[in-house]
């Protein structure tokens, strides 16, 4: 399966999350107990969020979650990811609960133009790049 990568993040486990474009989705990326520097063999690609070759928008449990035009993503010290992409910010929960936080709807109050990047902090309060999203 080809991947378009859209962001990576690299967490202190010597794993890492892949933002894939086509498919719209999240994905982990995890050597076997390899620091990524020192690859040991071929990594294991799964689906944190979304779903393979569909498009979409939705909210809800991981599997049942949509995503689409994704662009960045960020995580916070309690484990958080927060996706940017199709003029909103969504977060994935450790539990798996994909929630939208600004952006198309539920979040009415706030349309977000070309939401490239999120960033969570170590007390959970999210921004986009600059102070656009505050």
């Amino acid at each position: 399966m080809n991947y378009f990568l859209i962001g990576l993040l690299l967490l202190a486990t010597a794993s890492a999350l892949l933002l894939s474009g086509r498919p719209a989705r999240a994905q982990p990326l995890v050597p076997a107990t390899t620091p990524p520097s020192v690859p040991a063999g071929p990594l294991v690609v799964g689906t944190l969020a979304g779903h393979p070759w569909r498009d979409g928008y939705g909210d809800g449990p991981r599997q049942q979650a949509w995503f689409s035009a994704l662009r960045g993503l960020g995580l916070d010290a309690r484990g958080n990811l927060y996706v940017a992409g199709s003029g909103e910010i969504r977060q994935v929960t450790p539990a798996g609960q994909v929630r939208t936080l600004a952006g198309a709807p539920p979040a009415q109050y706030v349309l977000l133009r070309n939401s490239y990047t999120a960033y969570g902090d170590f007390s959970g309060n999210v921004d986009g790049r600059g102070a656009a999203a505050r």
